[in-house]
C-alpha cells in the first residue's frame, strides 16, 4: 500500500477509498490559506492584475530598447537586439506570498480565538 501524508500505510478499505479521518489529515497537509491580510477575494482579482501589470512593465522596457525601424536593422545587429531584449527585466518584481497551510492556519486561529475569550 502506498504511504499517505501522514508517513504511514493507510487503512485504505477494500474498494480503494480513504476514512474520513485520512481525508481530513491529507487536506491539512495539502491545502492553504491566503494569510496575507486583505480581503481574499480581493486578492483573485489582485493578484492577475500584478502579474498583467509586470508583463506589461517588461514589454515597454522591451520596446524602448528597440530602434525606431526595425525593419532596417542588419540580422547580425538583430541577434544582439533580440538577446537584449530577451534579458530585460525590473528589478523589483512582484511575487505572490505563499499560503500558508491549513494546518498552521488552524492552530493559529485556534491561539488566537483563546486569547480573545481570557480578555
Amino acid at each position: 500500500m502506498p504511504p499517505t501524508a501522514l508517513g504511514r500505510a493507510s487503512a485504505i478499505s477494500a474498494d480503494g477509498r480513504l476514512s474520513p479521518e485520512e481525508k481530513k489529515a491529507l487536506s491539512y497537509a495539502r491545502d492553504g490559506r491566503n494569510a496575507y491580510g486583505e480581503n481574499d477575494k480581493s486578492s483573485r482579482k489582485a493578484i492577475p492584475r500584478r502579474k498583467r501589470q509586470r508583463a506589461r512593465a517588461t514589454r515597454r522596457l522591451a520596446n524602448q530598447q528597440l530602434p525606431k525601424d526595425v525593419a532596417d536593422v542588419p540580422d547580425e545587429q538583430a541577434e544582439a537586439i533580440d538577446r537584449v531584449i530577451g534579458t530585460a527585466k525590473h528589478k523589483h518584481t512582484w511575487h505572490k506570498k505563499p499560503d500558508v497551510r491549513l494546518r498552521d492556519w488552524v492552530s493559529r486561529q485556534r491561539k488566537r480565538r483563546q486569547r480573545q475569550n481570557t480578555r
